[in-house]
């Protein structure tokens, strides 16, 4: 079965543009666990644009489920990871003053620089790439020996005509094929909402879907707990 991420950015990207102490991303990891999630995934970028290191110390201790902490490259990123000791590690590109991922890691340029990450990160933790939908990035991801890809969903939902829906399904379903059959745990993010996630949950060898954005909007109408749940029922349905 499918498992449901809750990515809690946008919570925390409100609570400093109010230069504020609410919404709490914890407070709210917790309805979302309620509502269903398997797990919760945060960014801790460098500049703390928005998750805290408190944040991220806080959910490490509190949630049941499992913790995704995107990070970037930087050397002072994989020590906050071996500080913190997720139990998913996702590596991510990282550029200022963008809040938000567009594109995936570039995976062929970066390879050396991953590869040594690689040999300080690995433990007990899972280890993933967050990379566009090409299938040189995936048999790149495959080399380094990581645990699974993290398939960026944007080019799809951002899709406005017949033809570019079907080039980007395509595009998605070709990628996680060949993501499962060298072995790696496919997971797609960054652009999965209530719409499109029925047809994102029918591609092969796909084992889980993390959305972000659309759950926290909808939430702001329906409560966080509920707003999961909505979610929920599609992923988990026998």
């Amino acid at each position: 079965m499918p498992r449901l991420g809750i990515h809690l950015d946008g919570v925390a990207v409100l609570r400093e543009s109010g230069q504020a102490t609410e919404p709490d991303p914890v407070a709210v990891a917790i309805l979302a666990e309620m509502g269903g999630a398997d797990q919760i995934s945060i960014h801790l970028r460098q500049d703390r644009a928005h998750i805290q290191d408190r944040d991220a110390n806080l959910l490490k201790s509190v949630i049941r489920t499992r913790l995704n902490l995107h990070v970037s490259l930087s050397e002072a990123m994989v020590a906050a990871v071996l500080a913190l000791n997720p139990d998913i590690v996702t590596l991510v590109p990282e550029k200022e003053p963008e809040l938000t991922l567009h594109s995936g890691l570039d995976v062929i340029q970066h390879s050396e620089l991953i590869a040594d990450r690689l040999k300080t990160l690995r433990g007990n933790r899972t280890i993933c790439l967050f990379i566009d939908p090409e299938l040189d990035q995936i048999k790149t991801a495959h080399k380094l020996g990581v645990d699974g890809v993290a398939l960026n969903v944007s080019d799809y939902a951002g899709s406005f005509t017949l033809d570019e829906y079907a080039t980007e399904i395509e595009r998605l379903a070709t990628a996680a094929a060949m993501a499962s059959r060298l072995g790696l745990m496919v997971t797609l993010e960054n652009g999965v909402d209530y719409q499109n996630i029925h047809n994102l949950l029918g591609l092969e060898g796909v084992h889980g879907v993390i959305a972000g954005h659309a759950v926290i909007a909808r939430a702001m109408l329906v409560g966080m707990e509920r707003a999961v749940q909505e979610l929920a029922q599609w992923v988990k349905r026998p």
